[in-house]
């Protein structure tokens, strides 16, 4: 080549040169707005290089997912298209599909595709799970036994777990009461009231209605004993040992009768007091009185 003229030596190195681009694949813009694309590489002109991964959200929950894509085309635009369970088209032209207020519908299968004129990409699938808050299959039942006998409460969860449990005791939490039942021993009167328990999981906490639990107890019943101004007084306390508070004396019917035999028994339950922790009947009339009969009744 050293007998060519000098300006065709030039006019072949360019020429090799612009063989050597062709060949790997390169893109160069030439001229300003102008872009010469050889597709002899491997690469694509249009890829997703990032996506996000499977997400959980709570019913009623916000999440998104999101695709990251590329050409390598300058100045060319990308159109995205979100699929749901494989054909079902949903959302916008957009690299980012947000749930807001999540519905169990929208539960899925998910897959974006990126276009533009000079190909297209399609991303992996992303699982999206809506989980709702727990169920719960039936009420609490209530529960009635005798004292320091033992008794059991328990709930059914239905939904997507795990679940975890606190029981409550007129609304306040007990202490290491964590599981699906709750196994009260050696009742006592103390023990009476309204049970309950919440279940939670990842969405979200149910709490049940209140059950009753009501221990059956002999009531210890004293001699009657005159008062200093005529009177009657009679005192009845609870057979367990435990002092009845202002809350039990609903529980109770105090009854009197002239004869045993007769089922004319007349209500004196309005006259019942409680006195450190004992109910108090005082019989106003005792001096004028032949024979009576007294009752209470714990219902």
């Amino acid at each position: 080549m050293s007998g060519c003229p000098h300006q065709f030596r030039r006019a072949s190195i360019l020429v090799v040169l612009f063989c050597l681009w062709a060949c790997d694949g390169f893109r160069q813009p030439l001229y300003g707005n102008v872009e010469i694309i050889f597709g002899g590489g491997t690469s694509p002109l249009t890829y997703i290089y990032q996506q996000s991964t499977d997400k959980t959200v709570a019913q009623g929950g916000t999440t998104f997912l999101w695709v990251d894509a590329h050409t390598d085309v300058r100045g060319a635009s990308l159109t995205y298209r979100w699929y749901k369970d494989g054909t079902n088209p949903v959302g916008e032209d957009s690299g980012w599909l947000f749930f807001t207020n999540a519905r169990l519908s929208d539960a899925g299968l998910y897959q974006a595709s990126v276009s533009n004129e000079y190909g297209f990409a399609v991303s992996s699938v992303m699982r999206l799970t809506v989980v709702p808050p727990p169920l719960l299959s039936q009420p609490l039942q209530p529960v009635a036994t005798s004292y320091f006998s033992n008794a059991t409460f328990t709930v059914q969860a239905s939904g997507t777990g795990p679940f975890t449990y606190q029981w409550l005791f007129q609304g306040t939490s007990i202490t290491g009461a964590t599981n699906s039942s709750l196994i009260l021993s050696n009742l006592v009167r103390s023990n009476q009231g309204a049970y309950s328990v919440v279940v939670s999981n990842f969405a979200g906490a149910v709490t049940s209605s209140p059950a009753a639990l009501r221990v059956w107890i002999p009531l210890r019943i004293r001699p009657p004993v005159p008062t200093g101004d005529g009177r009657l007084r009679m005192q009845f306390g609870d057979g367990a040992g435990d002092g009845l508070t202002t809350s039990d004396l609903a529980n109770f019917e105090f009854h009197v009768s002239h004869n045993l035999l007769s089922t004319n028994w007349v209500p004196l339950t309005n006259q019942i007091t409680l006195t450190n922790g004992h109910l108090m009947f005082y019989e106003p009339s005792a001096g004028a009185i032949t024979s009576r009969f007294y009752r209470i009744i714990e219902r």
